[in-house]
């Protein structure tokens, strides 16, 4: 078991009232930095519908330092809707092109890997605080199970698996998450490799003056 710090910012610029475009950065210093930029498709009130172009470096087996480049074509499907005025869920599926630096003999080879990687994430939140001016505060519980496949893969059909228990501070167009993850994932030698530590990711979300296009 390992721990790590992991940092993150995601934003949503809506530009008009069915699209608007993404951008995230996250940076966890022995495993992996990721920029990640897309198109949403607002398709209702619940519903987003986002694709676009990621770039990645990671860590490898044979040395933590981020030397591993990948890119990524995206696209994601996600609900969020709530339960009640405390309560809310969200439902989000990923898919991920993963084309990668090849690795051989613990040392990069001259080509590139490329397969399919399936993401499922469940979340449910529990507001526990309102302030005044709208503020809240919230509890989030989160999990996301990560899947492999594709004809160059080879190895563990099970990525990763992914927990989340944090506090989220709710302001006008800002959220600012804090808390706890725990990543689950399997080895060669059918053990586990858990990997726990601190998060902290700050939500943006802003408009312009959101108007319908003919």
């Amino acid at each position: 078991m390992s721990s790590e710090l992991w940092g993150g910012y995601i934003s949503s610029y809506k530009f008009h009232d069915k699209w608007s475009v993404w951008n995230d950065f996250h940076y966890v210093p022995t495993a992996f930095w990721a920029n990640r930029h897309g198109l949403t498709y607002h398709v209702s009130q619940y519903g987003r519908l986002t694709a676009g172009y990621a770039f990645v470096t990671t860590a490898t087996s044979f040395t933590s330092q981020l030397r591993r480049s990948e890119h990524r074509p995206w696209a994601q499907f996600q609900v969020a809707k709530p339960w009640n005025d405390q309560r809310s869920w969200r439902v989000r599926v990923r898919y991920d092109r993963r084309i990668r630096r090849a690795i051989e003999a613990g040392d990069f080879a001259g080509g590139w890997t490329a397969y399919n990687r399936w993401r499922l994430m469940l979340s449910a939140s529990q507001r526990i605080k309102t302030y005044p001016g709208g503020n809240s505060l919230h509890i989030h519980l989160m999990n996301e199970v990560l899947v492999n496949n594709g004809r160059q893969f080879s190895g563990e059909t099970l990525d990763q698996n992914r927990s989340y228990l944090m506090l989220a501070l709710n302001l006008p167009g800002l959220r600012i998450m804090g808390g706890t993850h725990m990543r689950a994932i399997p080895t060669s030698d059918n053990s586990w490799n858990y990997r726990y530590g601190l998060t902290v990711w700050v939500i943006h979300s802003s408009q312009s003056r959101v108007r319908t296009l003919p």
